[in-house]
C-alpha cells in the first residue's frame, strides 16, 4: 500500500495559512494570566501586558540564530539543578511574558507546567533587534525580581550581556 496522490483514499490537504485566534472571554474589562494560558499555539508569540494583548510574529532567522548561539552557552554553563530554554512562559504579576530564554529550576520545568512564576525563574534573556522594542518588558522583570539580560545582536555578534534589574 503506498500514499500517493492518485490513490485517492487522502483527502486533499488544505493550503496551510495563518491560525485563527479564539475568542478569550472578558473578566473585568482585561485579560488575565488565566485568559492568556487558555490561548490556543498559533505559532506567534502572544503576552499580556497591563490586560492586553500583545502579539508578535515569529521573528527573523537572524534572531533565531542569536538566541540558539546564546542558548547553547547558557545551557553548557548552566548549574545542574536548572534547565535553559528558548522561550517560555513567566507569569509575573499580572502579565504574562514570553522571553528568549528563560534560566529556571530544572524540577519545575520538566514538571509539564505552562508557566513559571517570577519566584522561580533564575533569569531572563532578551534579544533586541529587527525593531523590537524591549522597555515594556523591561520593567516588568523590575516589578518581579526577574534578572533580566538584555541582548543585542549585529551579522550574529551578541552584546549587552549585562545584568538589569
Amino acid at each position: 500500500m503506498t500514499a500517493q496522490p492518485e490513490d485517492r483514499r487522502f483527502g486533499a490537504h488544505p493550503r496551510p495559512g495563518r491560525a485563527r485566534l479564539s475568542a478569550v472571554p472578558r473578566g473585568t474589562g482585561h485579560y488575565t494570566v488565566d485568559d492568556w494560558l487558555r490561548l490556543p499555539e498559533t505559532g506567534e508569540r502572544i503576552e499580556v501586558i497591563d490586560g492586553s494583548l500583545l502579539v508578535s510574529p515569529v521573528l527573523g532567522y537572524d534572531h533565531a540564530i542569536a538566541a540558539k548561539r546564546l542558548l547553547r552557552s547558557l545551557d553548557d554553563a548552566r548549574p545542574e539543578h536548572c534547565e535553559a530554554v528558548e522561550t517560555g512562559n513567566l507569569e509575573v504579576g499580572a502579565d504574562g511574558l514570553i522571553p528568549d530564554i528563560v534560566v529556571g529550576p530544572a524540577e519545575a520545568m520538566l514538571s509539564g507546567v505552562a508557566e513559571l512564576s517570577s519566584a522561580e525563574v533564575v533569569c531572563a534573556v532578551e534579544i533586541a533587534g529587527s525593531g523590537r522594542r524591549l522597555d515594556a518588558k523591561a520593567s516588568r522583570y523590575a516589578v518581579g525580581d526577574i534578572p533580566h539580560f538584555p541582548v543585542s545582536f549585529d551579522l550574529g555578534t551578541l552584546t549587552g550581556l549585562r545584568r538589569q534589574g
